[in-house]
């Protein structure tokens, strides 16, 4: 218990009990008889009766806190078992002792100890807070996959630490592809490895439902997602669209995907409609300035992930692929009041700079654009690229339904506020008007 003594002790405030039962673990040592834990669980019991007795909000922020700290003294004993000579096998298989845990479970934790043996500094975030466990996950899985650099990563924690838990593991991702591949080369043979692997199973889920997997290279898997995301749109429209409530709609969002799935692939009577669909469907990707002008065709996913040049190539062929280029600043495209709707050139810029709701980070498969100003407000928003935002149609009603405004603060992130007077649209519930030149206001682009 020494280390983390050292690192977390000293840095927060224990209540008496866990400081007791660390001490009682201490002198116990080894624990080689069960009897010796007695003490430890008459101190545990004691935590545990404090906290049911809280106001149920403070206990479970408590209980959170607590959790941390027992992950973090979970993470440095995996991490001195390794030390002291245990395999990560070994670990996995300590892992799955004393509970019901399945074998990715006991691997995220082995890994989790393995990451924290690399860098110590992870458990004292984790306990302290500034990382969740989801978090260090993403490192650690990103540590197995760098022989560990990615644990002693200084700019690769900090990323993690001020970005979203939900961000984590794009953000290693994204990491450990550069790391790997600092030219792009080896996206070639991950896309060669992932084709390989390509493969559909059929399958029984727990609630009793029918299931198709199809596992593969991510290029194929976003055309076919980009398919299904434009059939299941049209699918929306025809169900009403803005014009029906959406607690009204016949279906749910994942229900229309299925059914544009169906179509695509179960319906016969079908096959002209999934196959207009099909032909509507267009992958987004986006290119540097600097890299276009200095002839480096260097393409990008909305996840970050590079796209392998041999698939590039096939897309520019065969025209399947909208590119945005921008500067690191972001293309700037203005068009003030003369359009009432972002036009296909600024959701592409969007979706390079937001990519994703930037309020909850859905998927851009499910984004729109929304005014900061609404455009029949008082104050009359422009249609110009930084008077928008990329929001799931989720949060656009929100926004609208409960008047509130998007803003940047200070550090540049999305925040909500109250909508003044002249930033509440004249009129709230308005019929879909059909967009200048045949443009259309929002562009499904990926997933929830």
């Amino acid at each position: 218990m020494e280390t983390l003594e050292k690192s977390v002790l000293g840095r927060l405030s224990y209540p008496r009990t866990i400081v007791r039962y660390m001490a009682v673990a201490e002198d116990l040592g080894s624990f080689p008889n069960a009897e010796k834990t007695d003490e430890i669980d008459a101190a545990m019991v004691g935590v545990i009766t404090r906290l049911r007795a809280l106001p149920t909000t403070e206990a479970v922020l408590a209980n959170t806190k607590y959790q941390n700290w027992m992950l973090a003294l979970e993470a440095e004993l995996f991490a001195r078992n390794k030390a002291e000579g245990a395999s990560d096998r070994e670990n996995e298989g300590l892992a799955g002792k004393g509970r019901a845990s399945t074998k990715s479970e006991s691997k995220k934790r082995a890994k989790r100890g393995a990451a924290v043996g690399e860098n110590p500094k992870l458990g004292d975030d984790l306990a302290a807070g500034e990382l969740g466990p989801d978090q260090v996950d993403a490192i650690a899985e990103a540590a197995g996959k760098t022989d560990g650099e990615a644990a002693r990563d200084d700019g690769l924690i900090e990323d993690v630490k001020s970005s979203a838990p939900e961000d984590a593991r794009a953000i290693a991702r994204r990491w450990v592809e550069d790391h790997n591949n600092p030219d792009g080369d080896g996206a070639n043979a991950r896309h060669q490895r992932q084709r390989r692997l390509r493969s559909v199973s059929k399958y029984m889920t727990k609630d009793d439902c029918w299931a198709i997997l199809l596992k593969g290279d991510q290029e194929s898997i976003e055309e076919m997602w980009s398919a299904m995301s434009t059939a299941a749109r049209s699918l929306w429209r025809k169900d009403g669209g803005r014009d029906v409530p959406r607690d009204k709609h016949p279906r749910t969002r994942k229900q229309r995907m299925f059914d544009a799935a169906h179509q695509a692939f179960g319906s016969g009577s079908s096959t002209t409609s999934a196959k207009s669909s099909s032909s509507g469907a267009r992958l987004n990707m986006w290119i540097e300035l600097s890299d276009f002008l200095a002839g480096d065709l260097r393409a990008s996913f909305a996840d970050g992930r590079v796209v392998p040049a041999t698939v590039l190539s096939r897309y520019m062929c065969n025209g399947t692929i909208a590119a945005t280029v921008f500067d690191k600043e972001g293309e700037v495209i203005h068009h003030g009041r003369e359009h009432r709707f972002a036009t296909p050139a600024q959701i592409r810029a969007l979706i390079a700079r937001d990519r994703g709701c930037v309020r909850c980070r859905a998927d851009v498969f499910e984004c729109e654009a929304h005014h900061i100003i609404p455009w029949n407000a008082p104050l009359r928003g422009e249609t110009n690229i930084e008077e928008l935002a990329l929001v799931c149609t989720d949060c656009h009603h929100f926004i609208h339904d409960t008047n509130q405004t998007l803003y940047r603060n200070d550090e540049g992130r999305w925040q909500l506020r109250p909508a003044t007077e002249g930033e509440i649209p004249a009129q709230t519930h308005r019929k879909p008007e059909k967009p200048p030149n045949g443009t259309r206001n929002r562009h499904k682009v990926r997933h929830e």
